[in-house]
């Protein structure tokens, strides 16, 4: 609708900007279509988000974490988030993916075949820590976030 000056109106444009929930089935497909996503934990009440390799099933988020600092987190709280976001036109149109739920560590071997085995159906490339199989995660940790709640919004 023109405002009196001809133009556009106000509440016009700022809809036209609005992003969208995403359905079911474009939650999904971004989730499959992708395989880095940021992990935000919480320690000592500070925020903290990296880049992590992932594979997803059933509900549930898995990756391999070096120790560090998120790991350090996770121990105290084991409350996150993840978030995946991919972008075209320079960020003009965009779509995310945010989870929320709990993360746990995997240590038996018979869960961590499984795990191993979403995260390379998930990742395109050759996996670094993965190619000698479960014995090549000594050092490391596996962890699973089951996920809790999970919403997705677009801008198209």
């Amino acid at each position: 609708m023109a405002d009196a000056t001809g133009g556009v109106g106000q509440a016009q444009e700022a809809r036209s900007r609005m992003a969208r929930p995403l359905t079911d089935p474009e939650v999904r497909e971004l989730i499959d279509g992708n395989f880095i996503a940021v992990l935000a934990t919480v320690g000592d009440g500070q925020p903290y988000a990296i880049p992590f390799i992932y594979g997803y099933e059933e509900g549930a988020f898995y990756a391999v974490l070096s120790p560090g600092r998120k790991v350090r987190n996770l121990e105290t709280n084991s409350r996150v988030c993840v978030t995946i976001v991919q972008t075209w036109d320079m960020g003009k149109r965009w779509r995310s993916v945010l989870a929320t739920g709990s993360a746990s560590w995997i240590q038996d071997e018979e869960q961590l075949g499984p795990a191993l085995e979403a995260i390379k159906r998930q990742y395109p490339g050759i996996p670094v820590r993965s190619t000698g199989g479960t014995a090549a995660l000594k050092g490391y940790y596996m962890l699973r976030v089951d996920v809790e709640e999970m919403t997705g919004r677009g801008h198209d």
